[in-house]
């Protein structure tokens, strides 16, 4: 565990003498043949020893193999009285007591197991008593407590494999297959189907999307877009919003579906064609799987509203509009702004990490694009664009030539893919309704 004040000596019934039998029985295999070793690489952690002692005498073994240096019994002591470690572990007799104590030293892999099954115990017993600590902490938030809680429970569930890696060997019968299928790879589609195929066929869990532009070119319209589209093919959607209420995007949503104003619904101006059509299609918007966050401002709230919505059900989309607006989950006086956005969109690539779900992030810029001749955007616009860049899996900037002159391709809009990890750099043209909240592919004329 990360947290300082949590020690690792919290008793699992019937821990104690199984932990030192096993790894006692570890340790003697390391010591009597290199083979054991080489197992222990990927199964087991000096953490995870109950004793003191015997987690020294592991990490001594581990430098020795690393270093490449011989690990049996006299080079093991030599080692330990070197590090002044020797008296503390009871001597060198100590160790070949661990050595004479292994029942079979083929069997070192079953004995790391139970030993890393001792230490999951413990660390599940220690998360749910530092979690009922922070229940009675009236200083802690229970935003903040919530976020803490889901870290201690994803770490107390780590484990590790036999092999961190497979060969091309391992790999090809599975993944010749899955090249191999007609079907396309799993993706969320934008409502756009030019930019899903850019993207390799809409959005993938794992990866983290920035949506750039200037104030009113239209980010939140295709932030919110791409959130409907998701939850109206039932793929559970999570947006938080900083910038609007909850009845404004309820309300971009009915535009988008009914083709309809959005400032006539929202104003409630309707025409009675325009009611009609509403009433008719309003139970669709209601059946749309999205739920709208406007409580969660700061990146610790964020992540908390994540843990608590996927409890529920698997998130599959998550939406911030807009990341300037997040409040990170640190501040100090020695922090700059662009450190603060860079942890913010960090935070949100975790998140699409550990939910393994796609993160769509709306990003205001600054006013470069006013300064160019063709207004254009580029990634050096995106305010304290260096840690989004970086972070990025990909960056769609929209650029519309109608906002700076009317008569200038009136009703288009170009989504530049300036930065794509895993694929080609392009720009899309597709036609903007923005009174309908929506951006379309331009053979779409609805």
């Amino acid at each position: 565990m990360a947290t300082a004040d949590m020690a690792l000596d919290i008793d699992v019934p019937g821990s104690r003498g199984e932990s030192r039998y096993y790894e006692r029985a570890v340790l003697g295999a390391m010591a009597t043949a290199p083979s054991a070793i080489r197992q222990m690489v990927n199964l087991l952690a000096a953490d995870d020893f109950y004793e003191p002692r015997h987690a020294r005498m592991f990490q001594v073994m581990m430098d020795l193999f690393a270093s490449g240096q011989p690990t049996d019994p006299m080079t093991i002591t030599i080692a330990l009285d070197a590090s002044g470690d020797l008296k503390g572990i009871g001597g060198a007799g100590y160790l070949q007591e661990c050595v004479a104590s292994v029942p079979v030293v083929a069997n070192a892999a079953f004995y790391a197991k139970q030993v890393a099954d001792l230490a999951a115990r413990r660390r599940l017993v220690q998360a749910g008593a530092y979690i009922t600590r922070l229940g009675y902490d009236a200083s802690t938030s229970v935003d903040e407590a919530y976020g803490r809680a889901g870290e201690l429970v994803r770490g107390a569930q780590m484990k590790r494999t036999e092999a961190p890696g497979a060969t091309f060997a391992q790999m090809a019968d599975e993944e010749l297959a899955w090249f191999m299928e007609d079907a396309p790879p799993p993706g969320l589609s934008t409502g756009i189907g030019e930019l899903d195929d850019a993207l390799g066929r809409g959005l993938h869990p794992g990866r983290l999307l920035l949506i750039g532009a200037r104030p009113s070119i239209g980010k939140s319209v295709l932030a919110g877009q791409i959130a409907a589209m998701a939850g109206a093919r039932r793929a559970n959607s999570l947006l938080f919003s900083l910038e609007m209420s909850r009845r404004e995007y309820f309300a971009r949503a009915l535009a988008r579906r009914c083709a309809v104003p959005y400032s006539s619904i929202l104003d409630r101006r309707m025409t009675q064609v325009e009611r009609e059509r509403v009433t008719k299609l309003a139970p669709e918007v209601a059946d749309y799987s999205v739920t709208v966050d406007v409580e969660s401002r700061s990146m610790v709230q964020i992540r908390a509203a994540c843990e608590r919505h996927a409890q529920v059900a698997p998130l599959e989309l998550v939406v911030v509009d807009y990341l300037q607006l997040v409040k990170p989950s640190r501040t100090s006086r020695d922090s700059n702004r662009a450190a603060e956005v860079t942890e913010v969109a960090e935070a949100l690539k975790d998140i699409a990490v550990v939910f393994d779900c796609p993160v769509v992030a709306a990003v205001q810029l600054n006013r470069g694009p006013e300064t160019r001749h063709d207004k254009a955007p580029a990634l050096s616009d995106m305010r304290e664009s260096g840690g989004l860049e970086a972070t990025a899996d990909s960056v769609v900037l929209i650029h519309r030539p109608d906002f700076y002159d009317p008569k200038e391709r009136p009703g288009e809009a170009d989504l530049i893919l300036a930065k794509h990890r895993h694929g080609a750099q392009t720009s899309i043209t597709v036609n903007h309704q923005l009174a309908y909240a929506r951006f379309i592919d331009r053979n779409l004329a609805f």
